[in-house]
């Protein structure tokens, strides 16, 4: 004689409660994020690595133009005040006379906004080449 025992039922999991969760965690992780385009400026290496020499033939290729970018954006060229619409001008006005590259410094209270206002119109200049610093 044979004696079976109690039938086990094998409920199906329930996978509502699963899609809800992932959908709440879609819906957080889509709305804390925030999107921007990357590698709309190319941001190259610097011509020269800490703690390298520079030869005489180098020397040229240093820049004399730096860009000091504040808050607001606060632009100053070499030390003068220069507002963000006349910026691309300023910087001709020294490739003019053969300089042809230039260093932007950030400082701590400037934003990215700032930073990324100052590249677009430098990218309208005549300059060859921006290197970017904190």
């Amino acid at each position: 004689m044979r004696i079976e025992g109690p039938k086990r039922v094998t409920r199906p999991i329930p996978l509502t409660p699963l899609v809800d969760v992932v959908f709440l965690l879609l819906m957080f992780f889509m709305l804390s994020s925030t999107f921007a385009k990357f590698g709309i400026f190319s941001l190259g290496q610097a011509a020269t690595t800490p703690g390298s020499t520079t030869s005489p033939s180098q020397a040229k290729s240093i820049p004399g133009i730096i860009v000091d970018v504040f808050h607001g954006p606060d632009i100053r060229v070499n030390g003068q005040g220069v507002t963000i619409d006349n910026l691309a001008q300023a910087l001709d006005a020294f490739e003019a006379r053969g300089l042809d590259s230039a260093i932007v410094r950030v400082h701590k209270d400037a934003d990215v906004q700032d930073l990324v206002s100052v590249l677009d119109m430098a990218r309208t200049s005549r300059l060859r080449a921006l290197s970017v610093v904190q």
